[in-house]
């Protein structure tokens, strides 16, 4: 019996393979800084990101093609859980691979539980302060999903903001980059 790697048995071992590797890779490496964020921005035509220097804001107005991956505000208790949904809304490009890197304020906020339900995925939260999250799907999804669930426990009274970190990347079932806006969110932790 010949041996075979998962991407052979999925159809287009190149392909899959590339996207499973380039989801690992996005996750290894938690502790490290990434480049001046503003000159990636700068770099990245695909895509616009909606924050820079840590700074939340609203997402510019996508076009017909464009993913939209939303993060929504939330309020909680000190003490107690809630879950957060990333959205992704507009997938009409077959939405195969994506990762994305959020920080918070650890004094204020905890990651507790992560989830990537459509797709084979995975998430990193063993840093605290820091979320990296890479998924991949063979068919590629369309139309409005969640993306990933994420449990949060509020540990102090304040505001954390779920901003994104890095360039975030996003690609059809074939690999191809796909243009993207990011909608960031705030977690206010109260009495």
């Amino acid at each position: 019996m010949k041996k075979r790697f998962l991407g052979q048995h999925l159809g287009r071992p190149d392909t899959y393979c590339l996207l499973i590797l380039f989801a690992l890779a996005t996750l290894i490496g938690c502790d490290s800084q990434p480049p001046d964020l503003q000159e990636q921005v700068d770099a990245t035509s695909e895509g616009a990101l909606t924050t820079v220097d840590s700074t939340p804001t609203t997402a510019v107005q996508p076009d017909a093609t464009t993913i939209q991956m939303i993060i929504p505000d939330l309020s909680i208790a000190v003490g107690t859980s809630a879950d957060i949904d990333l959205a992704i809304i507009g997938a009409d490009g077959a939405l195969g691979a994506a990762t994305i890197n959020l920080t918070y304020d650890p004094a204020i906020l905890t990651i507790t539980a992560c989830e990537v339900p459509e797709f084979l995925g995975v998430c990193n939260f063993s840093v605290q302060g820091e979320l990296r999250i890479a998924g991949i799907n063979a068919e590629g999804l369309t139309s409005d999903f969640v993306y990933a669930t994420i449990s949060a426990e509020g540990l102090s009274t304040g505001s954390a903001n779920l901003v994104v970190s890095e360039v975030p990347t996003f690609a059809n079932e074939g690999g191809e980059t796909l243009p993207y806006g990011v909608q960031t969110g705030v977690v206010v932790v109260e009495n």
